[in-house]
């Protein structure tokens, strides 16, 4: 066994409004690698019918949508991914802002409360899932996993000041990083990364406005004493290269 342990993360699928060639290309590398964790960073799901923002609109509030959603979710996400990793790998969800939304209308219809529930729905717990509510996180070693819809204004900089230690989260469908150091000292320094998404860069909801949006996941290979090395890739056309080799299929 290696003496390093690797992890996928992937934020922000957005299902159904997700790149399936992202997804390819990530099984592909988890199939071919020892990875022994696995975090889906929130908006896993990406929850238009349900959404305070189509309330009244018809359009994105069709019949059973929700139940296709999920059992698409199941069926194009969990169930390939499921059959590829190790029974010794971790398997981590977090509740992104999109999935609380089911929350958010049982605030307003109470009486609808206990009714359905996106992790007993897909049966994470009984998959072996480790499930983290909206605005919970997920630690290993020195790092911290979060959704990010916490983060506001200079995400970067509010992450690193707010969490003060090494911290991952997503939300924001594109990349950045940086770096919080106390000048007294040698030892404590701390980084804080934005990773991309798997959703559309051209989600319909946009309208075809121009973003700064990335398709990206991150690889961490973590090493005695929880001390690791955190590397975001970027796809392009549903494909990456990492440690010499090309992932994803033209």
């Amino acid at each position: 066994m290696s003496n390093v342990l690797t992890a996928v993360t992937v934020f922000d699928t957005h299902y159904p409004e997700w790149d399936a060639s992202v997804w390819k290309a990530a099984r592909q590398f988890i199939r071919e690698n020892d990875v022994r964790l696995v975090v889906l960073g929130g908006d896993n799901l990406h929850c238009e019918s349900i959404s305070h923002h189509s309330k009244g609109k018809g359009k994105y509030r069709t019949l059973g949508q929700m139940k296709r959603e999920l059992d698409g979710f199941k069926r194009d996400v969990l169930d390939p991914l499921e059959k590829i990793v190790s029974p010794q790998c971790q398997k981590v969800w977090l509740t992104g802002n999109h999935e609380d939304w089911l929350e958010q209308m049982f605030e307003e219809q109470p009486e609808l409360a206990g009714l359905i529930d996106f992790p007993t729905y897909l049966g994470l717990e009984s998959r072996g899932w480790i499930v983290r509510g909206q605005g919970q996180h997920f630690k290993k070693g020195h790092l911290k996993w979060i959704h990010g819809d916490v983060l506001s204004g200079n995400h970067i900089n509010k992450a690193l000041n707010t969490y003060v230690e090494n911290i991952m989260y997503g939300h924001f469908h594109t990349g950045a990083s940086g770096t919080k150091v106390l000048p007294h000292s040698k030892s404590q320094k701390w980084q804080a990364w934005a990773i991309g998404c798997a959703g559309k860069l051209d989600s319909g909801y946009l309208k075809h406005r121009p973003t700064g949006w990335l398709n990206q996941i991150a690889i961490t290979e973590f090493r005695k004493g929880g001390f690791f090395n955190n590397y975001p890739v970027t796809l392009f056309g549903g494909r990456f290269s990492y440690g010499g080799k090309i992932y994803g299929r033209p």
